[in-house]
């Protein structure tokens, strides 16, 4: 008797602190999505990344063998929910667009939207944002800052 008192008492406790961790763990959770949104050919061989470079948005750029432009992009969000992201996604928060500047005789890549600052009860959304940016061999590149611009050389 003695022991299936205790058998319960230990039961109890063990779930009590799985969902206690379970709680913690969901409290301090960070929520990141990644997905793809440019896939297509370029027209020139010279781009301009005109892509707002603050302290929480990342671009880094690679060169693929495949002769398209491809922009993977990865949302990470210490204080919320994935839902949240999936949502501001769905809205078109992250979303790019490409152009033909005729001027440069070059493909721009922009945000479609600009973002605002977004607030969820009373607090200020902290988003990290990286744009990784494949490009075909032998195209040249240039990101446009807000203040200034990096010209980087082509391969």
């Amino acid at each position: 008797m003695f022991y299936l008192q205790l058998l319960a008492i230990m039961t109890k406790l063990a779930i009590t602190t799985i969902l206690f961790i379970y709680c913690i763990n969901s409290l301090f959770s960070q929520s990141t999505i990644e997905f793809s949104q440019i896939n297509e050919a370029l027209q020139t061989n010279d781009v301009i990344i005109a892509l707002d470079t603050c302290l929480s948005t990342q671009i880094e750029v690679q060169y693929s063998s495949i002769g398209l432009l491809e922009v993977k992009t990865t949302v990470n969000c210490p204080a919320c929910k994935k839902g949240i992201l999936h949502y501001l996604k769905k809205s078109g928060r992250y979303q790019l667009k490409t152009y033909q500047n005729d001027q440069f005789y070059a493909t721009v890549i922009s945000p479609k939207y600009n973002s605002k600052e977004i607030f969820i009860n009373g607090k200020s959304l902290v988003e990290q944002v990286k744009y990784t940016i494949y490009l075909p061999k032998g195209t040249s590149y240039q990101i446009k800052h807000k203040n200034a611009s990096i010209s980087l050389a082509s391969n």
